[in-house]
């Protein structure tokens, strides 16, 4: 009986990943077709806005900084 189970069990494993295996590639194939229908009004869309500039490091207040210098200094280590 427990063979039996477990038999059922791979079946159903199998049919399930196979199951969402198919939709994956149905998914996949209708995705490439959509792009090829829409490619003609992709000039619709707005221009993406231009990413702004980000700092080599982010700005660290000075008093901060020496505050945190004289604690570990105090501390003895």
């Amino acid at each position: 009986m427990s063979t039996e189970l477990i038999g059922e069990g791979f079946k159903m494993m199998i049919v399930g990943m196979g199951m969402v295996f198919v939709f994956l590639v149905v998914m996949n194939f209708l995705m490439r077709i959509m792009g090829k229908v829409l490619e003609p009004y992709k000039n619709l869309l707005a221009a993406p806005a231009p990413a702004a500039k980000k700092s080599a490091a982010p700005a660290v207040d000075p008093a901060a900084v020496a505050a945190a210098v004289a604690a570990f200094r105090a501390s003895g280590k």
